[in-house]
């Protein structure tokens, strides 16, 4: 668990120092394997994602003072994508989300403030039946207070409907980033 912790405070921490040297927003173009498990929702798979895939960043910023609060990870990955569709009978479209407070900083997270827009269409977990938020590891949480230097991974299930060749919109609060995750 700790070495988990420890590698993924390390890729926030790197993803930052690029985003505070001229690639604020930008994502890297290749990440470090991550081993994604969690015995209750994902039934003790191992889940790797692929050296290819994209992450995207989305700065949320307070709403007084704009200062960046939290720096929210997305990514998705076509083998994740097929790993979790064996796992649960869904065509739904799962992406990756880390999401990690600014050093010094504490907030919130309220999964129902997510909004994920395609075209004219807008989703969100509000009105939703089915489960859409998944936590990544046993013992860990997504949503809720964050800390400094926490990071919480979890796994939201997007609706069929969502085509991943084309741009996604994500919103949180006010913040909001187009991401292309093909």
């Amino acid at each position: 668990m700790k070495s988990r912790n420890a590698l993924g405070l390390i890729l926030t921490l790197l993803i930052l120092g690029l985003a505070y040297k001229g690639n604020y927003g930008q994502a890297p173009n290749k990440v470090l394997p991550v081993i994604l498990e969690d015995p209750e929702s994902l039934e003790n798979q191992s889940l790797r994602l692929s050296s290819s895939a994209k992450i995207n960043s989305l700065f949320v910023r307070h709403a007084q003072t704009q200062e960046p609060i939290l720096i929210i990870l997305v990514t998705h990955d076509d083998r994740l994508t097929q790993k979790i569709r064996d796992i649960f009978p869904t065509r739904r479209t799962p992406l990756l989300l880390s999401i990690s407070s600014m050093p010094a900083k504490e907030s919130h997270i309220d999964l129902d403030l997510f909004r994920f827009r395609q075209n004219d269409k807008i989703w969100s977990s509000v009105d939703q039946v089915e489960k859409a938020w998944f936590v990544l590891f046993k013992d860990a949480k997504f949503g809720g207070p964050i800390n400094q230097g926490e990071i919480q991974r979890g796994l939201v299930l997007l609706p069929e409907w969502f085509d991943l060749q084309q741009p996604i919109t994500i919103a949180y609060t006010k913040s909001e980033r187009t991401l292309n995750l093909m």
